[in-house]
């Protein structure tokens, strides 16, 4: 076919074959998407294992976990706890079986200072299906003693839920004598919460009722003050309260530092003992004491012995307080750190 001038076959024109225009009108391309191959949107494991846990959904469980390896290995979901944590405090008793016997998760692995038996005995599931769950964590191993971020065992928390038959599985290898970071027992917990048959059965375990707390109460007041007077009428009926002498509690003059009572004694440093106690955690015992009169240098050199005539009926007591002070002694102290007067001697 002949062309005009300045086109050649390379070049693209608008005439046909028979030499007339072709439309003006652009070429419509073919819609080819609906063709293409739609992906999948990709599934949200942690939603769905957490609601699959919520739901108590073993199965669906089972799917998620076996194709996520991060949570299969106890990782946190988005939500905010691991999946045994959330198996846990719902009380989901074959999900946290399947975790702990096919899954091998660790059953006393920490997550912000929190364990698995912890998250249970918070639970607000009945208490049928709580200890049920509590059951098997012990049987996998789970340790009783240990403390959360704010100082709260196992028994604290199952005292503060009303778990009765959790508390009863777990008092004998609990310490009745831990506080919190409020200076609260577990004894404090079950008070505050109303649950009478859990205060009775720490009563009967050797709960102490004369600890006092950072608010400056007792369990009795605590009672008292929020009107449980049947659980108040548990106590024994409390003396007229102690009134701790000054000199425990802070120094008034200089004079403190340079004699004691008389010219000649040496200083007593009484408020000393408050200080090293609360380092053993024991402020609790500074009225035993205070009672006999006792200053720093006899502190130092207390023994076993002359703890349990001061009042301290429990080994554990008497141990905190002498492994503090042997901790004290292994310091390298210098003659110096003692005071000494000679008889002659004329303060200027």
């Amino acid at each position: 076919m002949y062309r005009p001038a300045g086109y050649d076959d390379s070049d693209e024109d608008d005439f046909d074959d028979f030499g007339y225009m072709s439309s003006s009108y652009p070429k419509q391309k073919q819609n080819t998407a609906f063709m293409q191959e739609v992906k999948p949107p990709e599934e949200d494991y942690d939603t769905l294992l957490y609601y699959a846990i919520l739901d108590g959904q073993l199965d669906e469980t089972k799917r998620i976990i076996r194709q996520d390896a991060y949570l299969r290995g106890g990782g946190m979901l988005r939500q905010g706890w691991p999946a045994m944590f959330y198996a846990c405090f719902e009380a989901q008793l074959p999900i946290v079986e399947y975790f702990l016997r096919d899954e091998k998760m660790d059953v006393n692995r920490q997550y912000n200072l929190q364990t698995a038996l912890m998250i249970a005995c918070s639970s607000s599931q009945s208490s049928e299906r709580v200890y049920q769950v509590v059951r098997l964590l012990l049987d996998y191993g789970a340790i009783i003693g240990m403390l959360d971020q704010y100082g709260c065992s196992p028994l604290m928390l199952a005292c503060k839920a009303g778990h009765l038959d959790v508390v009863k599985e777990i008092v004998g290898e609990s310490s009745l004598l831990s506080t919190d970071n409020e200076g609260n027992t577990a004894l404090f917990y079950a008070v505050n919460n109303n649950h009478l048959e859990i205060v009775k059965i720490l009563l009967r375990a050797g709960a102490q009722t004369h600890t006092v707390n950072r608010q400056g109460f007792t369990p009795r007041q605590c009672a008292i003050n929020q009107n449980y007077l049947d659980i108040a009428e548990l106590f024994p009926s409390e003396e007229k309260p102690y009134v701790m002498p000054a000199k425990y509690l802070c120094y008034s003059d200089y004079h403190n530092f340079m004699r004691g009572e008389r010219v000649d004694d040496p200083p007593g440093y009484f408020p000393d003992l408050g200080l090293m106690l609360f380092g053993m955690n024991s402020e609790g015992s500074l009225r035993l004491f205070a009672v006999a009169n006792m200053n720093l240098f006899e502190f130092l050199t207390v023994t076993d012995e002359r703890l349990l005539e001061l009042g301290m009926k429990y080994p554990i007591e008497r141990k905190r307080v002498l492994l503090g002070l042997y901790d004290f002694h292994l310091h390298k102290w210098s003659r110096n750190s003692l005071w000494t007067m000679e008889k002659q001697r004329i303060l200027e």
